[in-house]
């Protein structure tokens, strides 16, 4: 459960970079209001996870590019971008994380931060991701 909360608070990073068109890792240095209104710095799971999407973003996007048939990245909402981005990246560069898992848990950030088809749309990029 702490790594679902930890790729929650990535999506948000990300997401609060992206709508707003300012490097995350400037956001990564402010104190980040959690959902009960605490101030909290990210922990290292959340952090690793937004620096690595930056680092590798535009490997990211190509993937994502190549597999996401008749939809550009700009098309896609900004919260199915940032998951599909996070769970991405687990699957090129985290090895102990089981790709599976990775696509479990984008589809139940997209069911729960974006529309009710979203689930369905990460999850069908993501498998065809996973085969290659």
């Amino acid at each position: 459960m702490k790594r679902r909360k930890s790729r929650e608070e990535a999506l948000k990073l990300l997401y609060q970079g992206d709508i707003q068109r300012v490097d995350v890792r400037e956001l990564l240095e402010q104190d980040v209001l959690s959902e009960d209104g605490e101030q909290t710095q990210g922990d290292a799971f959340s952090i690793g996870l937004v620096e690595g999407v930056m680092k590798n973003r535009l490997e990211i996007d190509e993937k994502i590019k190549r597999f996401a048939i008749d939809w550009s990245l700009e098309r896609m909402s900004p919260i199915d971008r940032n998951v599909l981005r996070i769970a991405v990246y687990e699957i090129l560069y985290c090895d102990d994380i089981p790709i599976g898992v990775s696509i479990n848990e984008a589809v139940e950030l997209a069911k729960k931060y974006s529309t009710e088809t979203s689930g369905k749309f990460v999850n069908g990029i993501l498998g065809k991701i996973s085969k290659q």
